[in-house]
């Protein structure tokens, strides 16, 4: 069952809701809460942000989000809801008084302690959906410092001082001097601080370089260069694109941290 990020993080926020409301979280709430992701098989790094992003959330916010999802969605999270007020082996009334409240507003399946824990019994597996990349790929990502490491050790680190600006975008209408067609892939290139304002003058770090998605995560996003055509006083000549790459990093919708690959040399750069 494949549920997008937000709907998750609003069921967890109403299991803790629930678990919370007679003041207090005992050990064997927090395991059930946890246990469908465990034996879904989620990364302890998605998971963490699901619980992140669960507490970003009101109970207006996650009972909306609730209430919108669909009929197998609604009767899979109201036996999650009712198997978090059995864990601890005690039935409490407030609990369930919120069990209630919240299937009420969000027009949930009515069903009994008792089907609850049958339905998650033989419920399948949850899924977090990949997030799109697009929405990522169009961005000035200003960097505070940045280091460098050859064949994996680092050889210049914290250049503090030394700021730089990298730029991804869409490859619109091609990239000058490239023999590449609008509509495939990205741009990206790197400019000393205050360069990106001046797309045609100086403070060009990294010429404009083509690449493409090769993989991409909730948090991660891999891009690498391929072969194509560069122009040259001669004319058309090979280029060995997929020597260079770059693989941003993503927290809260936001990009955090680049780091600039040039695999022919085995280098990296990473800006923060």
């Amino acid at each position: 069952m494949v549920f997008n990020e937000r709907e998750l993080a609003a069921i967890l926020r109403l299991a803790y809701a629930i678990a919370m409301v007679d003041g207090k979280v005992e050990q064997e709430e927090v395991s059930a809460i946890n246990d469908p992701f465990v034996y879904s098989r989620f990364p302890g790094r998605e998971f963490n942000r699901l619980l992140d992003a669960a507490g970003d959330q009101d109970f207006a916010e996650a009972t909306t989000l609730l209430s919108e999802m669909d009929d197998t969605k609604k009767k899979f999270a109201t036996a999650y809801l009712g198997t978090v007020i059995a864990s601890d082996g005690h039935i409490d009334d407030k609990e369930v008084a919120m069990w209630n409240l919240i299937s009420i507003i969000c027009n949930l399946p009515k069903m009994t302690i008792e089907e609850a824990m049958d339905i998650m019994d033989t419920m399948p597996n949850i899924s977090c959906e990949e997030q799109s990349p697009e929405p990522y790929l169009n961005f000035v990502f200003n960097s505070r410092e940045h280091t460098r490491y050859e064949n994996g050790v680092q050889v210049i680190g914290d250049q503090g001082k030394v700021k730089r600006v990298v730029r991804v975008e869409p490859n619109v209408e091609g990239c000058n001097g490239y023999n590449i067609k609008g509509g495939d892939g990205y741009i990206v290139t790197i400019y000393s601080e205050g360069g990106a304002g001046s797309l045609f003058g100086g403070n060009v770090q990294m010429s404009p370089k083509p690449m493409r998605i090769i993989s991409h995560s909730n948090d991660k996003i891999i891009l690498r260069g391929y072969p194509t055509e560069a122009m040259s006083p001669f004319g058309w000549v090979d280029f060995p694109g997929q020597d260079y790459g770059l693989t941003i990093y993503v927290r809260e919708a936001r990009v955090c941290k680049c780091i600039l690959h040039m695999h022919d040399r085995n280098v990296d750069i990473e800006y923060i």
